[in-house]
């Protein structure tokens, strides 16, 4: 899924697209694989606790809270590695000048894309939890996994495509206005097209990452059986 996240960053910046062989040519593929690394761990991990701490608490909206607390604090720690992870895709530099441009459309991004993605997911769990009861040996729980976090996914990148589109913007020094958004047809051009190559990216590489976490909770005896 590399080579998809690097055109889709070039999408966004109207630069021409790459061959999947170019895209690992100094295109900081290692630095990539590093903040995914410490992005999805981080996500999962700060959610499932901080959701779980609120929900003891009494929180009614403990979802939404852990989803926009974490969304703040991982975006905040991981934002140097994908700020150098950009402008290597774009650009083939490894400038850290300004390493945090374009924070607040990342902020904007993760909280509201976690919003979406873990209400998204939560909803569709609950409903395959009541059907597994009676369809256990028919549905592989891997597969549904896979499916719910390809869809809750897919929901996140449609609902922040413009902010990943300032956020890029901003990492590689192209001026923007979201004012100029609504007003030029290339601009919206270039969002659309980057949100349809996002939306490729996450419901097959998220949905992977959805399926095999849950699985490896599975096999570990860690899920949660405290209603």
């Amino acid at each position: 899924m590399w080579s998809v996240d690097v055109n889709k960053n070039r999408a966004y910046t109207g630069k021409n697209f790459l061959s999947p062989i170019e895209c690992y040519r100094g295109r900081g593929a290692h630095v990539g694989l590093l903040n995914l690394c410490v992005h999805k761990g981080l996500t999962f991990g700060m959610y499932e606790h901080s959701e779980k701490w609120l929900r003891k608490n009494g929180s009614e909206s403990s979802v939404l809270l852990a989803a926009m607390f974490t969304g703040l604090t991982k975006t905040l720690m991981t934002y140097p590695l994908d700020t150098a992870k950009t402008r290597l895709q774009v650009l083939g530099d490894r400038g850290l000048k300004g390493i945090y441009s374009g924070v607040g459309c990342a902020l904007g991004r993760s909280t509201l894309g976690n919003m979406a993605f873990f209400t998204v997911k939560d909803k569709l769990t609950e409903r395959w939890m009541k059907v597994e009861k009676e369809e256990e040996e028919v549905l592989s729980r891997f597969l549904v996994n896979m499916g719910i976090g390809s869809i809750s996914n897919c929901a996140s990148a449609l609902v922040t495509a413009p902010f990943e589109w300032g956020k890029v913007s901003k990492q590689c020094h192209v001026s923007f206005s979201f004012c100029d958004l609504l007003s030029n047809q290339v601009l919206r051009n270039r969002v659309a097209k980057g949100a349809a190559m996002t939306s490729v990216n996450v419901a097959l590489g998220g949905g992977i990452f959805v399926g095999s976490y849950e699985l490896a909770k599975d096999l570990l005896g860690m899920q949660d059986n405290d209603g």
